[in-house]
C-alpha cells in the first residue's frame, strides 16, 4: 500500500515532504492523499484517484444490542 503511494508521489513531483505519523495505515494513506490533492490539483489528483487512494472505507463497527452478548452473538442457551 505505502509502496504504491510512494511510487505515485515520486512520479508526480520532485517535492520532498517529511511526514511522521502514528496510526492505522489506511487512515494515514487517505490523509496524505487528501493533503497532496490540494497542491497542484491537475498534477496529483488524477493518479491518486486512479489508484483508489481518495476513497474512504465506510465500514464501521456494529453496536452491541441489548439482550445480546455482542453485536450479533446471543447468550448461551440454558435448557433448565
Amino acid at each position: 500500500m505505502i509502496k504504491e503511494l510512494r511510487m505515485i508521489y515520486h512520479k508526480c513531483s520532485q517535492l520532498q515532504f517529511l511526514v511522521i505519523v502514528l496510526g492505522q495505515i489506511g487512515a494515514i494513506r487517505l490523509g496524505m492523499s487528501r493533503a497532496l490533492q490540494n497542491w497542484p490539483p491537475d498534477q496529483f489528483r488524477p493518479p491518486l484517484k486512479e489508484a483508489g487512494f481518495l476513497t474512504r472505507d465506510s465500514r464501521i463497527v456494529e453496536r452491541k444490542k441489548p439482550g445480546k452478548a455482542k453485536a450479533r452473538k446471543s447468550f448461551q442457551w440454558v435448557k433448565r
